[in-house]
C-alpha cells in the first residue's frame, strides 16, 4: 500500500457479505463493519502555515504615454512541528 501524497488519513468503507443466505451490508443493527482501503494515509504530511503580503504602484506620466508598474510580494511558510 502506497501513501498518497496528501492523504492524511486512513479512509474506511462499508463492507457487504456475500453468502449463501444472501448479502449483508454493514453496519447492520447494532453490528458494526467497517473495511480499511487499500490506501492509508502519508504520515509525513505535517501542519503549516502560510502569510503573504503584497505591495505596489502605478506610476504614469505625460498623461499615460510612459507608465510603470511595480509589485513585491513576500510569502512566508512555517512548518508547524507536532
Amino acid at each position: 500500500m502506497i501513501p498518497q501524497p496528501y492523504q492524511l488519513l486512513v479512509l474506511f468503507a462499508r463492507t457487504t457479505i456475500n453468502g449463501s443466505f444472501g448479502n449483508t451490508t454493514f453496519p447492520f443493527g447494532n453490528v458494526a463493519g467497517l473495511i480499511g482501503w487499500n490506501v492509508i494515509g502519508n504520515a509525513d504530511l505535517k501542519p503549516e502555515k502560510t502569510s503573504s503580503f503584497e505591495v505596489g504602484t502605478e506610476l504614469g506620466f505625460f498623461d499615460g504615454r510612459i507608465s510603470a508598474d511595480f509589485s513585491h510580494i513576500l510569502k512566508i511558510i512555517l512548518k508547524i512541528r507536532s
